[in-house]
């Protein structure tokens, strides 16, 4: 059984309107489709159907979020390995929602909705697939140039049984984790793909969401994606980008107009992909400062205890 990556996130937003106008004009999303409930959009370095879905709701936070499988079979062993670690299961036929087959959905022990499927529509790249022009199209054009969804920050209320059920059941590893003095993972960052992570677990209130997170052209698209932001009004963080310890990444994150926090970031390192191939790299809780916020080296406590 294989999670090939995560292929969406579902946000419940306060206002669809001004979401929709974020992740077009800010973000660099295109629309994909609309039903009468929800707005789906993806990005540019993407070619299945959608990587973020909006849903007007009356609060913010994630809805759900997609992991696309390997293959057909994987959705039966799935299924059987899920209800043996205790999640109940239910199965979507196909056209439940668009561009997307038949889905095996569950809830995580943090109490997250997981959609998982194989079938996608494939609708090629926002540049084309024949003869495609490299610099980009015109919708991102102004935007910060997001490239992918790259990873989902969860919060949980016992990480380590979180951990336990991505790692068991879904045959993720864990790239980097951070040690509490007791022993238990007090933050980590698990792949499933080949770069250092596709979900990162912080502590928080179960079902929350700490961020979603795209990943920019390279360094430098940060630098200019801060200066973008700032000019519309869009508040970063004070102090812009800053470079976390963990992953090494150069990054600034900002929020919707619903409050859902958003990354772009840039410099993920290569994983090998596969389970067990090398240890994580492990943290001691009293680094975390440097490790967070690297040219800071101290913790932003806001920055952990702000969700959706």
């Amino acid at each position: 059984m294989a999670v090939t990556k995560v292929g969406y996130a579902a946000l419940a937003v306060t206002d669809l309107n001004s979401a929709v106008e974020h992740y077009v004009n800010n973000v660099g999303l295109s629309i994909t489709e609309r039903t009468k409930t929800e707005v789906y959009l993806r990005s540019p370095g993407d070619q299945d159907h959608h990587s973020v879905v909006l849903r007007e709701s009356s609060r913010a936070g994630l809805d759900r979020f997609g992991i696309k499988m390997g293959d057909p079979d994987d959705l039966a062993e799935l299924e059987t390995l899920a209800e043996r670690a205790g999640a109940q299961v239910r199965r979507l036929p196909a056209g439940s929602e668009p561009g997307i087959g038949e889905i095996l959905a569950f809830r995580l022990p943090s109490e997250h909705e997981v959609w998982a499927y194989h079938s996608t529509q494939n609708i090629g790249f926002a540049e084309g697939m024949d003869n495609p022009d490299p610099v980009g199209v015109d919708s991102a054009i102004g935007s910060i140039g997001a490239q992918h969804l790259d990873h989902v920050a969860l919060c949980a209320p016992d990480i380590d049984d979180l951990s336990k059920f991505l790692i068991e059941v879904l045959d993720f590893d864990e790239s980097e984790v951070v040690v509490a003095p007791d022993g238990k993972r007090a933050v980590t960052f698990l792949f499933c793909t080949n770069t250092m992570h596709d979900v990162a677990i912080v502590p928080g209130p179960g079902a929350g969401l700490h961020h979603v997170s795209f990943e920019g052209e390279n360094r430098a698209a940060i630098v200019r994606a801060v200066e973008l932001l700032r000019h519309r009004d869009v508040p970063t963080m004070a102090y812009g980008m800053t470079r976390h310890g963990l992953a090494g990444v150069t990054t600034t994150y900002f929020h919707d107009p619903s409050g859902n926090r958003n990354e772009l970031f840039s410099g993920p390192y290569a994983t090998p992909g596969a389970q067990g191939m090398v240890p994580p790299i492990e943290w001691e809780i009293s680094e975390l400062g440097r490790g967070a916020f690297y040219y800071e080296n101290e913790l932003d406590m806001p920055f952990m205890t702000t969700v959706t």
